[in-house]
């Protein structure tokens, strides 16, 4: 497995490009190395903006470990560049280590998505930077006509 600072791995996307949606199997945990990934979750006819993410933060961590479905759509909303780690690399390193840390990583997960389910039920999440607008009408529906057309492409509806 190469290290996250080597450039093997780093794919370069381009603003608007759907990396991934929710309810895709999980192949790949992401570290952005330059660029803004949004994360939105869906809600029937609509998007739900979840997190603005930058340089140096990862995405796809939460269906990595366990079976799940990703939970959450991601999309770059600028010119980007991750650097793509597999599954199977991720739980090579994990089987090197104690059984006890896989299963405290599994468990924060699963409290993680739950937590993160809660807070979205009862609107207090809001961790989007300041500086950043909230999403358009206008934008959210043109992000959720790029992620029915990356299921469509997928054979995912």
């Amino acid at each position: 497995m190469s290290s996250a600072d080597s450039t093997d791995d780093v794919v370069a996307l381009k603003a608007n490009t759907v990396i991934f949606c929710e309810g895709e199997p999980s192949t790949y945990m992401y570290i952005i190395k330059r660029g803004k990934i949004r994360i939105v979750k869906e809600d029937k006819d609509t998007l739900i903006p979840i997190s603005l993410l930058k340089s140096q933060e990862f995405v796809g961590e939460l269906s990595i470990f366990d079976d799940a479905p990703r939970s959450a759509s991601a999309i770059a909303v600028e010119d980007s560049e991750v650097v793509m780690i597999t599954k199977k690399d991720i739980r090579k390193m994990l089987a090197s280590c104690p059984e006890w840390v896989s299963s405290i990583l599994d468990t924060l997960c699963d409290r993680l998505k739950d937590s993160a389910d809660i807070l979205r039920q009862h609107h207090i999440v809001d961790d989007l930077d300041e500086d950043v607008e909230p999403l358009s009408a206008e934008r959210l529906a043109k992000y959720l006509k790029m992620i029915q057309e990356y299921k469509k492409r997928k054979g995912l509806h």
